[in-house]
This record gives C-alpha cells, structure tokens and sequence, in this order.
C-alpha cells in the first residue's frame, strides 16, 4: 500500500469543488495508494508520471516514488470546464 500525498495546487483545487468532487477524489486516492501503476502514462513524461481519471469529468496526475512507497498527485484537471 502507498501513502498518497497532494500538492499545494492540488489542494487549493479541491476547496473549491463541490463535496462529491472531493468524494470521487478520494475514492480515487484508495485506488492509486493501492495500485498506482494502473494508471495511464502521462503524455510523454517518465514512466513514474500517471493519469486516472475520477468522477464524471475528472482526471488525476500523479507522481509514483516508489522507493518511498509514496504517490504525489500533483494536478485535477476537469475536462469540458
């Protein structure tokens, strides 16, 4: 199991959102903390750097540092908003 971290970005992002933005988010953080390569490659990058998508319009990119057992989310992009 990884511990599942949010940047700065990342939580200014979810203050604004309505409470079950902020429900999917957190299904979504059990789902990487307990798989996170199941995620897609993020558009070029390392193959540490992942996307999952969450909720209705949602999608989330994160960071895997496996060595620490750790998965930085780093962004929520809402597509269509």
């Amino acid at each position: 199991m990884y511990q599942v971290v949010y940047s700065r970005l990342v939580k200014a992002q979810t203050r604004s959102r309505a409470p079950q933005a902020r429900a999917d988010l957190r299904r979504t953080a059990e789902l990487i903390a307990a798989s996170p390569w199941q995620g897609q490659h993020w558009r070029g990058a390392s193959p540490e750097y992942r996307s999952l998508p969450f909720g209705t319009s949602g999608l989330v990119v994160y960071l895997i540092r496996e060595q620490a057992a750790t998965v930085v989310v780093l962004e929520l992009v809402w597509v269509g908003r």
